[in-house]
């Protein structure tokens, strides 16, 4: 057993050795997958342990496993860790182990929000995050229980709890700590048995000490405020210990007593409120009194109350602030006046009102208020400007006032975007911005309407009115400007673009609807597309319209045409849209000829029948003020395939071309083997092929020589995909040049020399027959004479054989 054991684990090694070697990515999942253990142990952590209390004995699955209480209170976060660890290695952590909690059966009367399932990390825990959403819930513990300990004795009805058994997906829990919850109310807070509540310094600024008339010790006071009629009162109180000042009470309940001392005057808003952490809690009150006091006047103001001033009846609401469960060492009382709002007028700015009608007779307020009707351009910008002044003292700019324009209940069939409420400046000015975002709009107005002025006569249905009435909150409008908006068709321009026109006759005496519009012939080729580009934009101003609608209307005036693509489109961001038509004529007009062009229309062109496609342009909703009008005619596709030119790479045929001139002819070296032909077609839409291979007009395309005569055929194809030409070029390649020979064989004082050339590439044998030397040469390497020394050992006559290539040529020479 353990010999082959033994050898398995090698064969194991040397089966694991080869994977790695052809690498083992193609054996393992690109993402890992967790190993859970078939038994797993599922453990609280001890720092949440140290907050339960352990009730094991009331149930259990295993030595191990404990159930746990744990106190929440209702409203807040529970939060606890969970660690997973093999049960056969329990110090082992698993990781990547689904972790859920059973938590619904158990539920009794609590809710909780939060993932019930997670996933363990490589520590083997996971935490959970539970938000308790009770509203109601169990008594806090009392001694001997505490919220980190359970007591037996408690006796609760009913139980708010939420218990929950956690398991691991894939394996048995051998010991796991369940958790028994209950929901209990929040600790209620700590409220000192003596507190201060005094007022902001931000709201003493505004008022008027009077704390000689009533108060409680030395730190209370008794403070006046004048509140204007209708508008809110707001405040902040601030509790702290009357041992420890300094220190903010949070959680106090603080109450105003103002029912009992108020006299004629209402307010709306909560009379009870919670501090915070730092034991701040505000007031806002709005008055709702329908009569109030005058106003302050000298040495009496907003802020200061003298006490010469006398009022019958006087409008008060006294505030009288306490601490549930506390006893008020120093407070502020508050004894507030309420005050007539202060009277404003609420005018449009001169340059405003010049751009509409005042129809004041139809509805206003007094002498001094106004009805201004405004016509507004479909999608356009509404932007006018208020200016509030103080009534009664002569027209002074009221800076920091509300203004609200009620627009709501007057609409109909209008909508703006922005914002209707705003504030003015220090020169008592506010500027409201709204946008329209009509789908649909009144016809524009026409004479004696215009723009700036409503005609009473005019009468449309239905109406897009868009109607602002004006105000100034806490104060009383005595004059106001009241606009009653119409929403209209906006005016537009829709011009075609530059590079389009550029190809197109000008023939705007033809037909135009004003001075910027234009009648614009284009010759179209049958069976092409056309691609053209509209601009659309406000003629007010020449700001690009995006988003608008642009019909082409083709239908009627349309004759012998037909094409494909939308004639509708949208203008983008820049308001432009392209559209993009596809001739599908089956028959067309004659192409124009002098002094007519494919750019240009000569008003002596006649033919019969014409085949035309006149296109006008309109806005969905707009009026269109100046436009370009396109009229179209299909023309036959060209017949044009002649060349504009043809050249080599050696420039051969360059200037002076004649089109008409069909056969070229050229020489060329041996060393030459290849050219570049270069053919320019007379029309950009002919096509060209290269013996028999497409290729591109005005653009250099190689052609291999051989020795002797080359035919290279450049055959153009016209437009209309019929006619045809072909331009031939015959190049004649040079053979090579083959120098001669030349062999010499001298003898001399000891030696025997060949001298050769001509040989060049050639191998060569040099034998001296009648003795023992020979030698054998590579190819020689240029054509420059080259010489061969042999050194014969004796004196004499000898016989030398030279042989290049299958030749042998022999010499006699003598050695002396």
């Amino acid at each position: 057993m353990t010999a082959i054991a033994t050898r398995g684990k090698r064969f194991l090694a040397a089966v694991l050795s080869g994977a790695l070697a052809l690498g083992l990515s193609a054996l393992v999942p690109t993402t890992a997958q967790a190993v859970v253990p078939a038994n797993v142990i599922i453990r609280m952590s001890d720092a949440d342990l140290a907050h339960m209390s352990d009730k094991s004995y009331w149930w259990n699955e295993g030595g191990g496993s404990r159930s746990l209480v744990k106190f929440v209170e209702k409203g807040s976060v529970l939060s606890f860790t969970y660690k997973v660890t093999d049960a056969v290695a329990p110090n082992a952590p698993v990781e990547g182990a689904t972790v859920t909690l059973d938590a619904l059966s158990p539920t009794t009367n609590s809710s909780f929000t939060g993932s019930l399932s997670g996933v363990t990390n490589a520590n083997g825990e996971v935490t959970f995050s539970l938000t308790n959403t009770n509203s109601a819930a169990e008594p806090r513990p009392v001694a001997p229980s505490t919220m980190d300990y359970w007591d037996d004795t408690r006796v609760v009805s009913p139980e708010y709890k939420f218990d929950m058994v956690p398991s691991v997906t894939g394996a048995t829990s051998t010991n796991r700590d369940r958790l028994w919850t209950h929901i209990v109310n929040t600790a209620a807070p700590v409220i000192p048995a003596s507190v201060n509540i005094k007022l902001s310094d931000a709201d003493v600024a505004h008022m008027s000490d009077k704390s000689y008339w009533w108060s409680e010790g030395n730190g209370s006071r008794s403070l006046v405020k004048f509140v204007s009629q209708g508008s809110t009162l707001s405040f902040t109180y601030k509790v702290t210990d009357a041992t420890a000042p300094n220190a903010a009470v949070a959680g106090a309940t603080v109450t105003l007593d103002a029912q009992s001392p108020t006299t004629n005057s209402s307010f709306t808003g909560s009379l009870t409120g919670v501090t915070d952490s730092n034991g701040l809690v505000t007031f806002n009150l709005t008055n709702t009194n329908t009569a109030a006091e005058p106003r302050p006047v000298a040495p009496s103001t907003m802020d200061y109350w003298d006490d010469t001033r006398t009022v019958s009846p006087e409008y008060k609401f006294d505030i009288v602030p306490s601490v549930t469960g506390a006893t008020s060492t120093n407070r502020d009382r508050i004894w507030t006046h309420t005050v007539e709002a202060v009277g404003v007028n609420i005018k449009l700015k001169d340059s405003d009102v010049a751009h509409m009608s005042d129809k004041s007779y139809w509805w206003n307020e007094g002498n001094g208020s106004r009805s201004l009707v405004k016509f507004i351009e479909k999608g356009g910008v509404l932007s006018f400007t208020y200016v509030v002044t103080e009534a009664a003292a002569g027209n002074a700019p009221v800076a920091g006032a509300e203004v609200t324009l009620d627009a709501t209940s007057a609409t109909q069939n209008s909508s703006f975007t922005g914002s209707l409420t705003g504030t003015t400046n220090a020169s008592g000015e506010v500027t409201f911005t709204l946008n329209n975002t009509n789908s649909a709009a009144e016809p524009r107005p026409v004479a004696p309407s215009t723009m700036d002025y409503w005609d009473d006569t005019r009468t449309v249905s239905p109406e897009y009115k868009f109607d602002i009435v004006p105000s100034v909150t806490g104060a009383v409008s005595t004059n106001r400007d009241r606009i009653w908006g119409h929403i209209v068709q906006p005016l537009v321009n829709i011009k075609l673009s530059a590079a389009d026109v550029a190809h197109m006759s000008d023939k705007s005496y033809w037909w135009n609807e004003g001075n910027g519009s234009r009648s614009l012939v284009k010759f179209a080729e049958k069976g092409r597309t056309l691609t053209f580009t509209y601009t659309v934009t406000m003629a007010d101003g020449g700001a690009p319209v995006a988003g608008a609608e642009v019909t082409l209307d083709a239908v009627s005036p349309t004759q012998n045409s037909s094409f494909t693509g939308s004639l509708t489109g949208t203008t983008n961001a820049s308001g432009e849209v392209t559209f993009t038509l596809t001739n599908t004529n089956t028959d067309a007009e004659p192409r124009p000829v002098a002094p007519s062009s494919m750019d240009y229309w000569d008003d002596s062109r006649t033919v019969s029948p014409e085949y035309k496609f006149d296109m006008t342009p309109s806005v969905t909703g707009a009026v269109s003020i100046n436009r370009d009008r396109i009229w179209s005619h299909i023309v036959v596709r060209s017949a044009n395939a002649a060349l504009s030119g043809l050249s080599v790479s050696s420039n051969f045929i360059t200037r002076d071309f004649d089109t008409d001139m069909t056969e070229h002819s050229l020489g060329v070296s041996n060393v030459v083997n290849s050219l570049n032909i270069t053919a320019v077609t007379s029309d950009a839409d002919a096509t060209i092929t290269i013996n028999n291979v497409a290729a591109d007009s005005d653009t250099a395309t190689p052609v291999a020589l051989a020795v002797g005569a080359n035919v290279i055929n450049v055959v153009v194809t016209a437009a209309d995909g019929t006619t045809t030409r072909t331009y031939t070029l015959t190049v004649t390649r040079a053979a090579a040049v083959v120098a001669p020979i030349t062999i010499s064989v001298t003898g001399s004082a000891g030696m025997i020399k060949v001298n050769l050339s001509g040989v060049e590439g050639k191998k060569i044998y040099v034998v001296r027959q009648n003795g023992a030397d020979s030698l054998k040469l590579t190819r020689m390497a240029s054509s420059s004479s080259k010489s061969i020394v042999m050194h014969p050992r004796t004196k004499g006559t000898f016989k030398v054989t030279v042989r290049v290539g299958i030749k042998n040529v022999t010499f006699t020479v003598k050695v002396s």
